[in-house]
């Protein structure tokens, strides 16, 4: 199965030498979104999966654990963020109301 083969490749790497996300691609022959959604559905599943901007690798230790989910929290707060505005916007110039209206 795909996410077990994806899997077994994280499991090769490691904090030092992570996977990846092209070296991933190329072996399943997928793009790098697939790649990102078959990660996300393995973290679901309750995997470990660490990254920066070199690679993957399962989490080696608490530590690391905590720093991903601290980061993916951030970046939640960030979408969250921009999301709000947007909707402020949409108010404001899609639905014609004042700053006034948006707030209430």
């Amino acid at each position: 199965m795909e996410k077990d083969f994806v899997l077994a490749l994280i499991k090769g790497g490691s904090s030092l030498m992570p996977v990846t996300g092209s070296e991933i691609s190329r072996k399943i022959k997928k793009s790098g979104s697939d790649v990102r959604d078959i990660i996300a559905d393995l973290r679901f599943e309750g995997n470990l999966i660490c990254a920066n901007a070199t690679g993957y690798w399962l989490a080696e230790n608490r530590k690391q654990a905590e720093k991903w989910l601290e980061s993916n929290d951030g970046r939640l707060r960030a979408m969250f963020r921009a999301r709000s505005g947007f909707k402020r916007g949409l108010k404001r110039y899609v639905w014609g109301l004042t700053q006034e209206e948006i707030f209430v």
